[in-house]
């Protein structure tokens, strides 16, 4: 059997996932939190991250810069700030093949 010398260790999940909210977070955007949502709806960062966004009541001065949803993002938080089933329902059907429809037809549902 040949050892495996100098093989480095598997990267720590939590850390990386901690580490990109962080990002996030820094980031001081409504888009970078929707980004981690939309990378990590099922964390408890995630829920961290909504938690933030809730206390942002104006849309964002500047879109993302060089991301390529930067558009996705926006309109997400369009629906985020209008808070109804509506408009979440509407974001959904315009961008149904972004993993954000699923997070605003569970916020559409009752």
């Amino acid at each position: 059997m040949v050892a495996q010398a100098g093989m480095a260790r598997p990267p720590d999940d939590e850390a990386v996932l901690a580490q990109e909210f962080r990002g996030a977070v820094g980031d001081g955007s409504n888009a970078a939190l929707i980004r981690f949502i939309a990378r990590h709806p099922r964390t408890a960062l995630a829920d961290e991250a909504w938690r933030r966004l809730e206390q942002r009541p104006a849309p964002d001065a500047r879109p993302l810069a060089n991301d390529p949803d930067a558009a996705v993002y926006a309109a997400f938080d369009a629906a985020r700030r209008t808070g109804t089933a509506e408009a979440y329902r509407d974001f959904a059907r315009a961008y149904a093949n972004h993993p954000l429809a699923a997070e605003a037809t569970r916020l559409a549902s009752p």
